[in-house]
């Protein structure tokens, strides 16, 4: 499943990427950027952990044309004027407009062209801000449609154990895939090897059907990925163990609630009281049959009943 998402061929909107002190999924997120710079032209990174500078090093010349970086790092709150050049400085506040610097992004070129957004990550967003405009921008992003703006993904990262858990659900809520990072340390294997991990996946796909998979990965150094499904701690051989042990509730009781072969055939010849054989439900039906319906009234006190005819006084 996660190969699937990485090459594109698992369709999803939000991609949600949760991870935590004891492992990060920074190296995950760039996978997914390489492989949607070479799926789609454009690409708009909101670099709010890190200055765009380093958050590109490491990708190749070609990853990094298609890229158009915003450095939400330096200047969060609009405090130092803005004479960056190189990338433009975006400040976190209620008054932020991502449609509109999308719409900066473009060019005549790309205007027409579907984009992918990365935003690393969405922790200062909330922090400055809150989770509601948070979820506000996600949803914002997917509808923006000003000047031919277009977006068809967004790849985002949280770290989850710096917030709520109210707030990561109302994440959770609004993505279509969220990945979560929770029981090994992604470390790196080698210097020039890449990096590894394990998360849990689960994909939300359009027809309603929620797909569950927990998988190791290796990213090499040219950001190549290759998962594997690994079983869930949670299925463990103890588990399976007292799961199969069936629970007697007769036992060690000062009765005996159980019957003998005898006490059960006599219990299937009994009849109970006020209970008709077939015999006698033959006998009632057939004397039924044979005598016709009966309409049988009782009249009430409050009955109004006219033995005159309620038509005489009509000529008919």
């Amino acid at each position: 499943m996660l190969s699937a998402l990485v090459e594109g061929k698992e369709a999803s909107q939000i991609i949600l990427i949760q991870d935590c002190v004891g492992q990060l999924g920074r190296a995950l997120l760039k996978c997914f950027t390489v492989y949607a710079a070479k799926r789609f032209d454009r690409v708009c990174l909101f670099s709010l952990d890190f200055h765009p500078s380093l958050w590109l090093q490491g990708l190749d010349k070609e990853t990094t044309a298609k890229i158009r970086a915003f450095d939400g790092y330096s200047n969060i709150l609009p405090w130092i004027p803005n004479n960056e050049k190189s990338y433009p400085v975006m400040s976190l506040s209620d008054s932020l407009d991502v449609c509109q610097l999308l719409e900066s992004s473009y060019t005549d070129e790309t205007r027409e062209k579907p984009a992918v957004v990365v935003i690393d990550s969405l922790s200062p967003l909330i922090t400055q801000s809150s989770t509601s405009f948070t979820c506000h921008t996600l949803q914002s992003l997917l509808q923006c449609k000003q000047n031919g703006c277009s977006v068809v993904q967004v790849i985002c990262l949280v770290h989850a154990d710096l917030h709520n858990d109210s707030d990561v659900v109302a994440l959770q809520y609004m993505s279509s895939t969220i990945i979560s990072h929770k029981d090994l340390e992604e470390r790196s294997i080698d210097s020039e090897s890449g990096f590894s991990g394990r998360c849990e996946v689960t994909h939300k796909r359009k027809s309603g059907k929620v797909v569950k998979t927990v998988e190791n990965y290796i990213i090499d150094k040219v950001w190549n990925l290759s998962s594997t499904e690994g079983q869930s701690q949670q299925q463990t051989p103890a588990l399976e163990d007292t799961t199969s042990i069936q629970f007697d509730p007769a036992a060690n009781l000062t009765f005996n609630v159980r019957l003998s072969n005898s006490e059960r055939v006599a219990r299937s010849h009994l009849v109970l009281p006020y209970t008709y054989t077939d015999s006698e439900k033959a006998a009632q039906l057939s004397g039924v049959a044979d005598q016709g319906g009966k309409i049988f009234y009782e009249p009430d006190d409050t009955d109004d009943i006219d033995e005159e005819d309620p038509d005489d006084d009509l000529d008919i």
